[in-house]
C-alpha cells in the first residue's frame, strides 16, 4: 500500500525470546488507522509495543518454542482492542496461522469484538478468514470450510484464520473437537490465543483447584484447547490483573510474563479523576443510595437532577464545539447495580422528567426555562470550575441553555442496558444508558461525560470496581466537562485503586524489562483496608498484611537483649548523621520541657533508599524474622514511590547510645504489643505518646532507635520500630 513507511524496529529486551518481522499486514493495518486518532507518535508505540508482546510469544519457527503464556495489561478503555488487532496481524506476518479470541460472555462485547475485525479485515489488503457463530454447532462448518485454507493447497493460497468465540464451555469444547477432526496436523500449526478480559470467565472458580474434575466448565475448556494445539501462545489481556496473578503459579493460566501497554497522550485513567479536592468526582448522599429491594419506593433524587443539568449543558457544549468532544454523541450512563428490576424503576422515573419537560418545551418554553434556571446554572459554575482547572474553555451560560438545552431534551433516547434490552443506536446522539454489569467490562460507551452510580462500594473487590470506569479513555480534550456522581465510599474507593494501579503497573512493567519469569515474583499489592483485590473464588494465591501491628508500626515483639550487631548498627546510623540530629519538634509544643525519657531527637528528609541498605543488617529475632523481611521489602517499594526517612532517638537528648536515659519495661511479658511497648501519654496533654512521635510530612517514613532493659535481664535491647504510611500492603502468604 502506498504511503507506508516501514518501522524501525525496537531493540530486543530480556523478555523477549526471538525478533519478528514487522510486515504487510501489520503496516497495512497501522497505515489506516486515522491520523486523528492516531498520530505518528502513537502509531511508533503502537508497533514498538506489539513487538515487544510477540517477541515474548513462542517463536513459530523454532521447533523447540512451543508455548507460552503472557499477560498484556493496559488502562480500562485505553486501547486493549486495538493492541490485539495489531498483535493478530503481526502474528500472521509471522507464520502464526490460527487465533482463537476468546471475545467475552455478554453480548454486546462479542459483537463488538466482531465487528472490530470486520473492520480489519476490510482495511487491509493481505486477507485473512474470520469464523464466528451463534450455536456451538455451527463451529464444524466453519471448521471444515476454512482450516484447510491455511496452509494453502493447489493454486489456492495460504489463508489464516481467526475463530472469535463466546466465553462458554460448549463453544469452546466444539472449536476443540472440529480441530482434533481436521486433517492438520495440529502439532505442527502456530496458533494464538487472545483471551479478552482474561480475568473474567476463563479462571478457574472450583472449591477444589488441584482437581480436573471438578475445574469450572469454561476454564477446564479452555485447558483442553490448549492441550490440543502443541505450539501456541496465549495471550491475556486484561485492565484488571489482580485475579490472574493471585491464582496458584502452578495453574496452566498462570502467566509468565507480562507487557504492559501504554495510553495515548488524551488518555483520562483513575489518577486524572480521582484525586484529593477533584472536581470531577460529586457526592451521592446516604439517602440518596438505591437498592433493588426499596427500588419502588425511589422518587428521582436531587442528586440525580443535578447529574443530568450537567449532562444536557456538557451536551450543549458537544453541539457548540464539536470537534473539542471528538464524538458523533454524548452519553450519560446511570450505573445502580446489576438487577434488571432496578434498571426498570430507574427507566420510569427518569422517562416521567424527560416527558414532563418535552411537555413543557413544546407548550411552554419560558416556563421550561424560568423552573429549571437555578439547577442547571448551579451546574453550570461547577463546570465552569473543572474548565478552568483544566484550561478548557466553556461556552456561555445562554447559549448553552436558552439554544441547545430544549433541542437536546427532544432528542434523547432512554434505553435499558441489560438482557432484555434491545440494541443501542449509536447514530442517535443524545443517550441515556441505564444498566449494570454490561456495561462493566470491555464495552465501550461512546461518547460518555456523566455518569452517576447510586451504589455503595459493594464487596470492595477492586478489579470489579475499576471495570465500571466506562469514564475513561480519550478524553482530555474536554476533561473539564466529565463528571461522575458516587457513594463517598465508592469514590475513595477510586482513589485508592489510583495508587493500586500505578504501583502494580510500575512493578509489572519493571519485571518485564528486567525479563522476571511472573511465575517467580512474590506477589505485594497496594490496597487500602476494607478493600480485596479480586473475587475469593479465583485465588490460590493467600495474601496476608499482618507484617505491622496497631496502627501502623513495625517493631520486634521478642527484642533480642544484648544484641552487639544491632548496637553496633544503632552507632553507626547515629554517629552518620551526628550533627544533624534536633530536638523532636511539635506545633505549639515546647518538647524541652519533657523529662529525660521522654525526650527525642530527630533528623528528616533522609534518602530512605540508603538508610534501608544499612537497616537490613538489623537482627530482628527468631520470631520476627518473617515480618521483618515484609517489612524490608515494603520499605523498598516505598522508596521506590520516592518516600523519604526520618530518623527519631527516643529517651535522650543527646546523639550518643551511651547517654540514652535508662528505660526500663520491669514487667513486660514477650510478646510485646502496641500499648506495653510504647510510653504513652501524660495526663496533661503536653506529651502525646512516643507512638505519636513520627514525621508530619506526607510521604515520610518514621524509624524510631529505642534503647530498652526488658524485665529482669541486665542488657539492653536495641529496638528499631518502623511506622509506615497509612497505606496497606497485601504480601503473599508462602504458606498458603
Amino acid at each position: 500500500m502506498a504511503g507506508i513507511v516501514a518501522p524501525i524496529l525496537p531493540a530486543r529486551d530480556k523478555t523477549s525470546k526471538w525478533t519478528p518481522k514487522v510486515g504487510r499486514r501489520t503496516r497495512s493495518f497501522i497505515d489506516s488507522l486515522a491520523s486523528d486518532d492516531f498520530p505518528r507518535k502513537t502509531k511508533d508505540t503502537l508497533i514498538d509495543e506489539t513487538y515487544r508482546i510477540l517477541s515474548s510469544c513462542h517463536d513459530p519457527n523454532n521447533e523447540g518454542s512451543n508455548r507460552t503464556t503472557g499477560l498484556i495489561v493496559g488502562r480500562v478503555q485505553s486501547g486493549k482492542t486495538t493492541s490485539f488487532k495489531a498483535l493478530s496481524m503481526m502474528a500472521f506476518d509471522n507464520n502464526f496461522e490460527l487465533i482463537i479470541l476468546l471475545a467475552g460472555r455478554t453480548n454486546n462485547l462479542i459483537e463488538q469484538n466482531i465487528n472490530a475485525f470486520i473492520e480489519l479485515k476490510d482495511s487491509i489488503s493481505d486477507k485473512f478468514n474470520i469464523g464466528y457463530v451463534s450455536k456451538p454447532k455451527e463451529w464444524e462448518a466453519i471448521i471444515s470450510t476454512n482450516i484447510q485454507r491455511i496452509r494453502g493447497f493447489g493454486s489456492m493460497r495460504a489463508m489464516p484464520l481467526i475463530l472469535i468465540t463466546n466465553k462458554h464451555a460448549g463453544h469452546i469444547s466444539k472449536i476443540s473437537q472440529e480441530l482434533r477432526k481436521s486433517n492438520l496436523n495440529l502439532e505442527d500449526i502456530n496458533a494464538l490465543i487472545i483471551d479478552d478480559e482474561a480475568d473474567n470467565a476463563s479462571l478457574n472458580t472450583a472449591k477444589d483447584k488441584d482437581s480436573d474434575f471438578s475445574a469450572s466448565a469454561i476454564y477446564k475448556s479452555i485447558k483442553s484447547l490448549r492441550n490440543n494445539l502443541e505450539r501456541h501462545t496465549v495471550a491475556q489481556y486484561t485492565a484488571t490483573p489482580q485475579a490472574v496473578l493471585l491464582i496458584s503459579k502452578k495453574d496452566h493460566y498462570s502467566p509468565e510474563w507480562a507487557r504492559v501497554i501504554s495510553p495515548g497522550d488524551q488518555y483520562i485513567g483513575a489518577k486524572d479523576l480521582f484525586f484529593s479536592n477533584s472536581p470531577f468526582c460529586c457526592t451521592v448522599p446516604p439517602n440518596e443510595i438505591t437498592s433493588a429491594r426499596h427500588i419502588n419506593d425511589l422518587a428521582l433524587p436531587k442528586s440525580f437532577v443535578s447529574a443530568l443539568c450537567s449532562y444536557l449543558l456538557s451536551s450543549a457544549q458537544r453541539l457548540h464545539t464539536p470537534k473539542l468532544f471528538h464524538k458523533k454523541n454524548s452519553t450519560f450512563m446511570v450505573h445502580p447495580d446489576i438487577y434488571n428490576v432496578t434498571h426498570d424503576h430507574w427507566y420510569k422515573i427518569i422517562s416521567e422528567k424527560i416527558d414532563l419537560w418535552l411537555q413543557e418545551i413544546e407548550s411552554n418554553i419560558d416556563n421550561f426555562f424560568q423552573e429549571n434556571l437555578n439547577d442547571f446554572l448551579k451546574e453550570y459554575k461547577n463546570l465552569k470550575k473543572s474548565c478552568m482547572k483544566t484550561n478548557i474553555q466553556i461556552a456561555s451560560f445562554d447559549k448553552l441553555f436558552y439554544v441547545y438545552v430544549p433541542r437536546i431534551i427532544q432528542e434523547l433516547q432512554i434505553i435499558k442496558v441489560n438482557k432484555d434490552s434491545k440494541k443501542i443506536n449509536w447514530k442517535i446522539p443524545h443517550n441515556i444508558l441505564i444498566g449494570g454489569y454490561m456495561l462493566d467490562r470491555g464495552y465501550v460507551v461512546e461518547g460518555l461525560v456523566t455518569t452517576y452510580m447510586p451504589r455503595g462500594k459493594g464487596g470492595g473487590m477492586i478489579d470489579s470496581l475499576q471495570q465500571r470506569g466506562r469514564f475513561y479513555g480519550y478524553k482530555k480534550k474536554y476533561l473539564g466537562f466529565l463528571k461522575t456522581w458516587m457513594s463517598k465510599e465508592t469514590i475513595k474507593a477510586y482513589k485508592s485503586y489510583a495508587k493500586h494501579e500505578a504501583h502494580l503497573y510500575g512493578t509489572l512493567d519493571k519485571l518485564s524489562k528486567e525479563g522476571k519469569d511472573l511465575r517467580e515474583w512474590e506477589r505485594i499489592l497496594l490496597l487500602d483496608k476494607g478493600l480485596i483485590p479480586c473475587r475469593k473464588n479465583v485465588m490460590g494465591i493467600g495474601l496476608k498484611k499482618d507484617y505491622t501491628h496497631g496502627g501502623g508500626w513495625y517493631y520486634p515483639t521478642h527484642p533480642i537483649a544484648g544484641n552487639e550487631k544491632n548496637k553496633i548498627l544503632f552507632e553507626s546510623i547515629i554517629t552518620h548523621y551526628k550533627n544533624e540530629f534536633k530536638p523532636f519538634f511539635i506545633k505549639d509544643v515546647d518538647t524541652t520541657l519533657w523529662t529525660d525519657a521522654r525526650s527525642a531527637l530527630e533528623v528528616r528528609n533522609k534518602n530512605l533508599g540508603s538508610i534501608l541498605e544499612v537497616l537490613r543488617r538489623y537482627d530482628p529475632g527468631e520470631f520476627d524474622e518473617g515480618r521483618f523481611a515484609t517489612s524490608k521489602m515494603i520499605l523498598g517499594l516505598l522508596h521506590d514511590r520516592g518516600f523519604k526517612a526520618s530518623i527519631i532517638l527516643t529517651g535522650t537528648r543527646v546523639p550518643d547510645l551511651n547517654a540514652y536515659t535508662k528505660r526500663t519495661r520491669p514487667s513486660l511479658v514477650r510478646p510485646m504489643t502496641t500499648s506495653s511497648y510504647f510510653q504513652g501519654p501524660d495526663k496533661n496533654g503536653t506529651y502525646p505518646g512516643e507512638r505519636y512521635l513520627i514525621s508530619s510530612a506526607k510521604k515520610s517514613v518514621s524509624i524510631h532507635l529505642s534503647k530498652l532493659f526488658i524485665g529482669p535481664d541486665k542488657r539492653a535491647s536495641y529496638v528499631l520500630a518502623i511506622k509506615f504510611p497509612n497505606e496497606n500492603y497485601l504480601v503473599e502468604d508462602s504458606e498458603y
